[in-house]
């Protein structure tokens, strides 16, 4: 896993995790990842975006970012050439959830309150 091109202006910065390894692979390993650097750029880097750019032909790796809340944003096409082929990556990204403002009341209007209707 990575976080690389942390941009403090922004807040944004770029996600990348691999399993090389192919038996380890669909064990779930990779949506933890994902998870916990979510949870560190927006804890810990107080960053509003996380991006990142996969193979248009990686179903599995698609399905676990939108898993974790990634959104396609678009398709680029012929932008890598890989093996002899051109293939289009698709970048996808993540915002900061929004947090949820609690109403506070206003102990003096509550005191007011209890005060007029007494």
């Amino acid at each position: 896993m990575q976080i690389a091109g942390i941009n403090s202006v922004h807040r944004s910065a770029e996600i990348g995790i691999r399993i090389g390894v192919e038996q380890n692979r669909g064990q779930g390993f990779g949506k933890e990842a994902l998870r916990l650097a979510v949870d560190f750029c927006w804890n810990h880097l107080n960053l509003n975006r996380a991006q990142l750019v996969v193979f248009n032909h990686n179903h599995r790796a698609i399905s676990a970012y939108k898993a974790a809340g990634f959104k396609k944003e678009g398709l680029l096409r012929k932008a890598a050439f890989i093996g002899g082929a051109w293939v289009d990556l698709v970048p996808m990204a993540m915002l900061r959830p929004a947090t949820k403002r609690r109403r506070q009341e206003r102990p003096a209007q509550t005191a007011e309150l209890q005060l007029s209707v007494a």
